[in-house]
């Protein structure tokens, strides 16, 4: 399931729905830099605590159902490599609840136009997963 300004979300773990994650994230490797750096990605859907802004953020993306309560907690990584592609195919065959998943926001805007060495900072390509659990509301 996609929702608006391409976010991939994963609702109730399915071998299809990891499958389309993976496809997704190897056209990202071979449009991105190749960078031989080991990142294991810790995805904890259970111990995230709900606040408002996730909601509101999640809400904000079409990624959330207005009333539930999300908690976002993003996790940057520098490429994407084939362990931390394993960590969100992982994650994403894990989840606790048909209503939670994992997002993945696009690199869009200026900043994402210039190449890496041009800009004053983070002299690398960033990449960000969030996993997005949630519950009904009470």
């Amino acid at each position: 399931m996609s929702c608006r300004h391409g976010w991939a979300r994963t609702g109730s773990p399915s071998p299809a729905l990891s499958l389309s994650l993976s496809l997704s994230l190897s056209l990202s490797l071979s449009l991105s830099l190749s960078l031989s750096l080991s990142l294991s990605l810790s995805l904890s859907l259970s111990s995230a605590t709900a606040t408002a802004t996730a909601t509101a953020t999640a809400a904000a993306h079409s990624c959330g159902v207005p009333g539930n309560r999300y908690a976002i907690r993003t996790r940057t990584v520098t490429a994407v490599t084939p362990d931390v592609v394993r960590a969100l195919l992982d994650a994403g065959s894990a989840l606790t609840s048909p209503l939670s998943g994992i997002t993945i926001p696009p690199s869009h805007g200026a900043a994402a136009r210039l190449l890496a060495a041009e800009r004053h900072y983070d002299r690398h390509a960033i990449f960000s997963a969030a996993p997005l659990p949630t519950r009904d509301r009470p």
